[in-house]
């Protein structure tokens, strides 16, 4: 993939972002924060063979006695079931963890087994917001609420790294047609992504606070078979709003906001985050000012989400294929072009893109130079929708779209900005009158 590189950040001015980053997560090292370092001794620990040799990590009073502080300010305990891998094997079990909402914006998370302090910040305490005004609002939370000493503040820059980022884009259908062709984009869209190596999964999300809504109908997730490091996942605004309208953690003014709103959201984690530090000709430094800059958003997201839906706009299948016999194809001598695109359209409508590009009745070559014809020649998006929708109810009917726009295109979204406000004013002023204040 094309990278922006990292000179160009060394002398142009940073562009905070208007909207695109819905949430970010920072890691605080405990350690550092103490101004410790991570020191292991070795253990020799009997078993049944003999003794086997484990590193373990030592940890100082300092380090011991800050956490304590920390953790005695209106942090709970729950439990939680992990994968650990152990001897080459995995089995479950049980973990401690601490967490704290109190903060409206600022959400806390301690890991005992790391010895990191996660903190994850909302969108509207990102938005248009610079690195340095972040951390000045975090350095006010360690000190006011927290309590914690100068000695261990002026520690927190070096302490404190970007460990995640999610971007996202929101897309308001205008009526139950088109979201039901918005689903039915969604699932005949490629089930693999970067090589092949992710898998869509339709599962609940650990990130989301929902319990009550159909997996299926929520929720798509293109998750990495090999590792976490990136995720792609869509999933419907308006249900989420609507439950936790009904647990009383939104208003109504923020629940209308978001009322036909499918969000689109690709999440960069810390082991991605590494990689891009020293990727080809990305080689980006882990800043918050850095992945915070709109060209920076832009490119990470469209590389992801356009794996998965393209970047053209979507036909319904019997206009695609009028578009296709209307152009000016070259005939072959065996094969005709036109009717093998508007085959090979069909076969992706009916069975996916997945299913069509693995039974191929060509080279799977010979399948990607078709896709390309018809993308960079006739400006087609493989994905069609078909020419009648289902309703909720189960009625059929004739579908009167004949083309829609692509949902992930930034110019058929959503977003906040300083400029240009499309966030309606109330719900801003709603948003500025219950800031957490920290005074």
């Amino acid at each position: 993939m094309s990278r922006i590189p990292c000179e160009m950040f060394e002398t142009i001015d940073k562009a905070i972002d208007t909207g695109y980053t819905d949430t970010m997560s920072l890691s605080t090292d405990m350690f550092k924060l103490a101004g410790e370092i991570r020191e292991h001794k070795e253990l020799e620990i009997p078993t049944k063979k003999g003794f086997i040799r484990k590193r373990k990590l030592i940890v100082p009073f300092n380090v011991s006695d800050l956490i304590n502080s920390i953790l005695n300010t209106e942090f709970e305990e729950y439990e939680k079931w992990i994968n650990k891998k152990v001897k080459g094997k995995y089995k479950r079990e049980k973990q401690i963890y601490h967490i704290n909402y109190t903060l409206k914006d600022y959400n806390f998370y301690y890991n005992p087994r790391t010895y990191y302090l996660s903190i994850m910040i909302k969108h509207q305490e990102l938005l248009g917001n610079a690195k340095f005004e972040i951390m000045n609002n975090i350095r006010d939370i360690f000190q006011n609420y927290f309590g914690l000493e100068d000695k261990y503040l002026k520690n927190l820059d070096r302490a404190t790294k970007l460990s995640r980022i999610d971007y996202k884009r929101d897309h308001r259908y205008k009526d139950e047609q088109h979201l039901s062709l918005i689903k039915f984009i969604v699932d005949i869209a490629p089930d693999g992504i970067v090589g092949n190596n992710y898998k869509k999964l339709d599962e609940r999300d650990e990130h989301l606070d929902i319990e009550d809504f159909d997996d299926i109908e929520y929720m798509k997730k293109y998750k990495s078979s090999s590792n976490k490091t990136a995720e792609f996942v869509i999933y419907d605004k308006q249900l989420e709003q609507e439950d936790k309208f009904r647990k009383g953690k939104i208003t109504q003014e923020e629940l209308e906001y978001f009322e036909k709103v499918i969000r689109f959201e690709v999440r960069i984690k810390n082991g991605k985050l590494n990689n891009l530090k020293t990727y080809k000709n990305w080689t980006l430094d882990k800043d918050i000012d850095n992945y915070k800059d709109e060209n920076v958003a832009d490119e990470l997201f469209n590389y992801y989400a356009e794996q998965v839906f393209f970047s053209e706009p979507f036909y319904r299948l019997d206009v695609a294929k009028r578009i296709i016999s209307e152009s000016k194809l070259p005939k072959l001598s065996k094969y005709n072009m036109k009717d093998k695109l508007r085959k090979l359209l069909n076969a992706i409508n009916k069975n996916g893109y997945t299913y069509t590009q693995q039974n191929y009745k060509f080279s799977s070559e010979t399948f990607n130079n078709h896709i390309s014809i018809l993308r960079n020649e006739l400006h087609i998006n493989p994905l069609t929708f078909p020419t009648t929708w289902t309703d909720k109810e189960g009625n059929t009917h004739k579908t009167t779209y004949t083309t829609i726009p692509n949902f992930i295109q930034m110019r058929n979204c959503m977003y906040d900005s300083n400029e240009e406000a499309i966030i309606p004013s109330k719900l801003r002023e709603l948003m500025e009158k219950e800031k957490y204040k920290w005074t």
